[in-house]
Order: structure tokens, then C-alpha cells, then sequence
């Protein structure tokens, strides 16, 4: 489940093109002509042949050098390389571009940024690809250089993602002081050296339960040369990632309260599923994560997903080492970060009074500026 901002490109031709919202991501990208064995998408590629306003970006630039792991290319061209954890990757030249937002009154010029750092990708792999069409590309929102909130003045934004199933409650992300900064907050770890948004998740609660998970679980371990470990939020990975000893420790927590035993989804990739019906989870005492200054408290419809009619998973995944919030378990909450102050709000809205429990969309946020 991906959530997508529209945006356009180009200061004359004005091309409309989307992005996958990503804010554990550096970089601004879109598929590009010439583009090689590419996924499929819904809207012409961008060609940055057509446009006046496109301008490649060679090696000996600085604009190069702010690109993480940089390469130079043909004609001295600065070219850039990124792999998702979903197996997606992207590879192509660096540029400079003008993009355009609409606000959510969709009059185009509202939000105009020149010059914005972007990746044209021209051998780009994804393997939802094969499922149908994906989006163009990505937008990074991260705390790097080359992200489009660095490259702008704007110092908070903030986004709430609807239900992938309601037409009507698709979401959307305000930039600057259309930014909700309200809820209780938690503070950014800036003395990493991954540029996501790193926060100190402190332990994990079933009901009134504090689950017996030891306490530097969690911990970024920077003494460490790899594997460093740690939490942050992402808006463009899906399931919530947990590391493997705390998701174990969970799951026999949620055994014992269900009274069922779990098993793998052989047809997918959740790690925890049961034999049942929706109502048999709706009443189950809530998982609520404590980050600093935030208990944050998993909806039924944030927590569970359906695989099919007898089959109910825990919309959560393992790792060896690192922990995520990912975009699933973040619907129906504001979340505003302000990076003046470095701390991220959480704030609960008006949410469905039923657990809405369905699987895998992409969905397009209304950006207002």
C-alpha cells in the first residue's frame, strides 16, 4: 500500500506525474525517456528532452556531490542508484527541474520550487510491476540534502492517509505553516547517521500488558560499524517492521489472549496469522507503542489485515535488526513533523467506528501548500 502525491514538472510544459511519498527516502524521481525494461505506468513518461527547464547535472557540480553514492557517467554525467527493501530499484542521471503543486483547491502554481535536485530513472525494476501498473516514481521526504523538504524553506509538514478502501478518504499532506503540529510529540534523533526519522521506541503494551521485551531492543547502537538497529517512521514502507525477538514476544502474547496458534502466510509474506472471523479480533485489548512523550495506540483496523474470508493477519513483519511505523498503522492519525524543533506530533482524527480490515492499495493524498 502505497500513498502518492501528484505534483507537475517543468516550468512551461508542466507535465502531471505522481510520486510515492516517502519520508524514508533522499531523493525527488520519475521514470524517464529513454527508459529501459521499465514498469508500467498509467501516465506518459516524462521527457526531459521536451523540456526547457531541464538541465543535466554533471560531476563536477556540487548539486552532484550532495547525491548519496554518486557515479559519473557518459559525458561526465552525474548518475545515482537506489535499491527499496521491497526489491524496487531505480538508476539514472541527475538533474535540476522546476515541479509544481496544486493545493487542495487544485489551481496549479500554488507550491513553485526551481532548480529542485531530481533523479530522471532510466532502468528502474519493480516487482509489484507485475500485479499491473506502478506509480512514475518517488518523493523523497527525508532529512537529507538532496530530499524535497531540505531543498525547500519549509521546516514542518504533515500528513494523515485515509483507508485504502473509502473513494472518500483518500488523505493529504500540508506543507509549512499549513502543517498540524498537535497531539503529543516525540523527539527526532539527529545524532544518527541515517537520515530517516529516527525516534526512541521504548517498549510495547498488549492491553495494560507491558510485554517483557528487553530495553535496548529497540536502541540505535551507533558504537556498531552495521546492523546499528533502531526505530523510525516511514511513510513508504507499508506493514509496521518489528525487530524479530520483540515480534516473537508478541505474538505469544496475542496467542494466549486469542486463544489460537498462529501461522505463516504461505502466499504472502505476514509472518502472523490466525484462523477466524473479523469479530473475533475486534474486541482484543489494544497494542499500543510507547515512544518518548507518545503512546501510541493501534486501532483494530491499523493492526489487522484480511487475507481472505477465514484468515486474519498481523499487519506487522520481522527484521534481524531494524524497527519501522510503517504507513499502515499510521492511518486515521496526524502526523506532523516539525523539524525546527525536531520532534514528530501524533494526534488521532475521526476515525471509522467499525474495523476496517482489507489489504494493498495505492492511494493518491491531496497535497495542501
Amino acid at each position: 500500500m502505497e500513498y502518492v502525491m501528484e505534483y507537475y514538472i517543468g516550468k512551461e510544459t508542466q507535465v502531471q506525474t505522481y510520486g510515492i511519498m516517502d519520508t524514508g527516502s533522499s531523493l525527488v524521481w520519475l521514470q524517464c525517456v529513454p527508459c529501459d525494461g521499465c514498469p508500467a505506468q498509467s501516465i506518459p513518461l516524462f521527457d526531459p528532452s521536451k523540456s526547457t527547464s531541464y538541465l543535466s547535472v554533471t560531476c563536477d557540480e556540487e548539486f552532484c556531490k550532495m547525491v548519496d553514492d554518486y557515479k559519473c557517467g557518459a559525458e561526465d554525467l552525474c548518475e545515482y542508484g537506489i535499491r527499496y527493501g521491497d526489491g524496487s530499484s531505480t538508476k539514472g542521471n541527475i538533474g535540476t527541474e522546476t515541479l509544481r503543486f496544486r493545493d487542495n483547491g487544485r489551481k496549479v502554481g500554488n507550491f513553485v520550487m526551481d532548480n529542485v535536485i531530481i533523479g530522471c530513472g532510466h532502468h528502474n525494476e519493480d516487482p509489484a510491476a507485475k500485479s499491473g501498473t506502478v506509480p512514475p516514481g518517488t518523493i523523497g521526504l527525508d532529512r537529507s540534502s538532496t530530499s524535497l523538504i531540505h531543498q525547500s524553506t519549509i521546516k514542518q509538514f504533515s500528513y494523515c492517509f485515509g483507508e485504502e478502501d473509502d473513494i472518500h478518504a483518500d488523505g493529504y499532506i500540508k506543507f509549512g505553516s499549513a502543517a498540524s503540529l498537535s497531539g503529543n510529540s516525540t523527539p527526532i534523533l539527529t545524532d544518527v547517521s541515517n537520515t530517516s526519522y529516527f525516534v526512541n521506541l521504548e517498549g510495547i503494551s498488549v492491553g495494560s500488558l507491558r510485554l517483557p521485551i528487553p530495553n535496548d531492543t529497540f536502541n540505535y547502537k551507533k558504537e556498531l560499524s552495521y546492523a546499528r538497529g533502531g526505530s523510525f517512521i516511514d511513510s513508504g514502507t507499508t506493514y509496521t517492521v518489528l525487530n524479530r525477538s520483540a515480534l516473537w514476544i508478541l505474538t505469544q502474547e496475542l496467542n494466549k489472549r486469542l486463544e489460537k496458534t498462529n501461522f505463516k502466510d504461505q502466499e504472502g509474506f505476514l509472518e502472523v496469522c490466525y484462523m477466524g472471523e473479523p469479530n473475533d479480533f475486534t474486541y482484543l485489548s489494544p497494542i499500543t507503542f510507547h515512544f518518548t512523550g507518545v503512546d501510541f495506540k493501534l486501532k483494530t483496523w491499523s493492526t489487522w489485515a484480511i487475507k481472505n474470508i477465514t484468515t486474519i493477519c498481523l499487519a506487522m513483519v520481522s527484521s534481524d535488526y531494524i524497527s519501522i511505523l510503517g504507513n499502515y498503522q499510521q492511518k486515521n492519525v496526524e502526523v506532523g513533523y516539525d523539524l525546527q524543533n525536531n520532534v514528530i506530533h501524533f494526534d488521532p482524527v475521526l476515525a471509522p467506528a467499525y474495523p476496517n480490515l482489507v489489504l494493498v492499495f495505492w492511494k493518491e493524498p491531496k497535497l495542501i501548500c
